[in-house]
């Protein structure tokens, strides 16, 4: 088989099932008892395991399956999900990573041997399982005369409880043509047939031999349901080359000896502690919809959303594509106003209506959430925590909320230095929070939301928080400032200073940070991205940085205007409000020309003098666009508003230099080009 046509599936895939992974591992660390979660590690495993077989990777392949070995275990009580298994689970998905790296860059992968034999030797010194509860199986005559397999206790002990919730086992016998080609696959589609209807608790033969087709037409399924056994076999035939399915009812019957199996959160199944499980494991039966209808088609199968996988090239190509109709569309209403005809003009309305929602439609597939990059946090400061040795708790918020692809790749750095300080600086050892009467455990909050055209992503701690003192002193000391100018600085602009080149605070070189990097790229990162950064702190109570991002990358809404003979288009994202400037006063303050409007008092920067555009003093129409950048207000001289317009944002070459106060350029629907304006480099 050629695999290079699957190749990109397989990696995605593996992916997500890494991160399932890597999820739920955490929290049956935070909860060891967890058996939902015991059930879903073992599930990804078994599936990644598979996959990763058809695929011919056999050493990925052999780990999973010796994880799957150690899960089993787990889910049928002979070894705890203590701190033992799960650093070594931990180390294998650690190893697997590195394996699909390895597979995408084509070279050799890590050794998994060493870790193979860790996993089977906690395995094989696993407690051994309590007994199980004493049962009976009564198997009607029927199933017994026709030869069904037999039932392990514990799997009897499940029937119990399951019928105490009103739910009948059954043993399905399924038969395939006798010139069936793909007898694996069968089988699967057979299993993926049931899939919501209950549990399955056995196969025979076992599932590795059904997916190796090591059987010949029949097999035969241990379901646990409350469905009739009548539409468990009519999903089964469904199925292609199935020619014939029969069944017989299943039940368990408690000894007098033995006491009644407690359930402990009725209604729901607890999971089947199976010694061979079967994939795709189902999940629980799906809660019918409101007002008591199933929602499904006419041939009573599930509605789901159809999805399709598209290459990011072509979707880039089709958003570059829509970029050009924007820019038509503004030259197509500048048209309009040239002919009398009211035809044309509702034409030209409604092409530029059609490009409009168009747009909307392709910014709308390069949204993301930002759970695709939050999700890589938990496992990271889960890690620098225990390298610490400090107890710390990260707490996630608003994973929904959804921002342009190109800035979800991007900003994964900076979140990753933000946080990587919050537990490295910021929080305390858990006996020194106790002296100073904190909870033992350190909490760490990422939280994202929406707020107007922005994303802002919070990273607070409850931490010791920054000292400007020591932040003034360490500068100094490094010769980045003068004495007297560090007497000069607020506490805020103190803060600042964490974000010049090779500034740090710590005095020890460690392996997580005191390299004097980090802070200063982070700044950069955001400001490369449009957007801004901002951070408080108390001594004592910890610190709050901000980043203020703009939605997307490709479009945005500006106001454009004039300088000398150039135009340059402002960011609405930044813009707070714009006035005349006769309207205001001008005054110096300590060698800083200040503008006064309504007793408030204002930074101005002259356009013309920052960006060294010839022409004289602005006239008469001359108006101060306020722009806010974090926490900073600033007044935007220019000669002339021109009004707000959307924008398609063009890269500008490198080979352009001296230009770190535009960020981009457009071109406009009369032909001209205008430069979108740093707001953050010039205030």
């Amino acid at each position: 088989m050629d695999n290079d046509q699957y190749l990109s599936i397989f990696l995605d895939e593996a992916r997500e099932m890494l991160q399932l992974l890597n999820d739920r591992l955490l929290q049956l660390e935070a909860k060891p008892d967890d058996r939902k979660s015991v059930d879903e590690i073992f599930r990804a495993a078994h599936t990644l395991k598979g996959m990763s077989a058809t695929m011919g990777y056999a050493a990925l392949a052999d780990l999973t399956h010796k994880m799957e070995n150690l899960l089993d275990a787990i889910r049928v009580g002979k070894r705890q999900a203590d701190r033992t298994v799960v650093d070594a689970l931990f180390a294998c998905l650690d190893t697997i990573s590195g394996m699909l790296d390895a597979i995408i860059e084509e070279r050799s992968g890590p050794d998994h041997r060493a870790l193979a034999q860790r996993l089977t030797a906690i395995l094989e010194h696993a407690t051994p399982a309590p007994p199980p509860v004493a049962v009976q199986a009564i198997v009607p005559a029927a199933a017994a005369s026709s030869g069904w397999p037999s039932v392990a206790d514990y799997v009897m002990t499940v029937i119990l409880e399951g019928e105490s919730q009103g739910f009948q086992a059954h043993w399905i016998e399924v038969t395939l043509a006798a010139d069936c080609m793909l007898k694996g696959v069968r089988s699967y589609m057979v299993m993926s047939a049931l899939e919501g209807q209950g549990e399955l608790l056995q196969a025979s033969p076992e599932v590795s031999e059904l997916e190796e087709e090591r059987f010949d037409r029949s097999f035969s399924l241990l379901v646990l349901s409350k469905e009739s056994v009548q539409d468990l076999e009519a999903r089964i035939r469904d199925v292609s080359e199935v020619t014939s399915v029969r069944h017989a009812p299943l039940s368990g019957q408690r000894t007098a000896a033995a006491p009644p199996p407690t359930v402990s959160s009725p209604p729901e199944l607890p999971p089947p502690a199976a010694a061979q499980p079967v994939s795709p494991a189902p999940p629980a039966p799906a809660s019918p919809a409101k007002g008591g209808q199933d929602q499904r088609g006419d041939e009573g199968k599930a509605k789901v959303a159809q999805t399709v996988r598209v290459a990011t090239e072509r979707l880039d190509a089709l958003v570059n594509l829509v970029g050009e109709l924007v820019i038509d569309r503004t030259r197509l209403q500048e048209i309009v106003h040239r002919y009398e005809s009211d035809d044309v003009k509702e034409v030209i309305r409604h092409v530029g209506s059609v490009i409009s929602d168009i747009h909307g439609v392709i910014m709308k597939l390069r949204m993301m959430p930002v759970e695709r990059v939050f999700s890589r946090f938990p496992r990271m400061v889960r890690d620098l925590a225990r390298e610490l040795n400090k107890e710390v708790q990260l707490v996630v918020e608003g994973q929904e909320t959804e921002l342009d692809r190109l800035m979800i790749d991007e900003i994964a750095d900076p979140l990753l230095h933000l946080l990587r300080n919050a537990v490295d600086h910021g929080l305390e050892p858990g006996d020194d929070r106790e002296l100073m009467g904190k909870p033992r455990v350190g909490t760490i909050r990422l939280a994202a939301r929406h707020e107007g055209s922005h994303v802002i992503i919070e990273v607070q701690d409850d931490g010791k928080g920054l000292d400007p003192e020591r932040i003034r002193r360490k500068a100094v000391e490094k010769g980045l400032i003068g004495q007297e100018e560090a007497q000069r600085l607020n506490d805020k602009q103190c803060l600042d200073l964490l974000f010049l080149p090779g500034f740090s605070t710590r005095d020890e070189v460690t392996d997580i940070s005191g390299r004097g990097v980090g802070m200063d790229a982070v700044k950069a990162k955001t400001l490369a991205l449009g957007g801004v950064l901002d951070m408080t702190s108390q001594v004592g109570r910890g610190t709050h940085v901000t980043v203020i991002l703009p939605l997307t990358l490709a479009i945005i809404q500006c106001m454009l205007t004039e300088v000398g003979e150039e135009i340059y288009a402002i960011p609405i994202s930044f813009i707070e409000d714009a006035h005349d400037l006769v309207d205001m006063s001008l005054q110096s303050v300590q060698d800083e020309e200040m503008a006064m409007l309504r007793g408030q008092s204002l930074p101005l920067r002259r356009l013309r003098e920052a960006l060294d555009v010839p022409g004289g003093i602005a006239g008469q129409e001359a108006s101060v666009v306020i722009v806010r950048v974090g926490s900073r207000r600033t007044g935007f001289l220019v000669d002339r508003l021109l009004g707000q317009q959307e924008v398609v944002i063009k890269p500008i070459s490198r080979l352009a230099g001296g230009i770190g106060q535009v960020s981009g350029a457009s071109i406009l629907g009369d032909g001209r080009i205008a430069l979108i304006l740093d707001a953050s480099a010039v205030a």
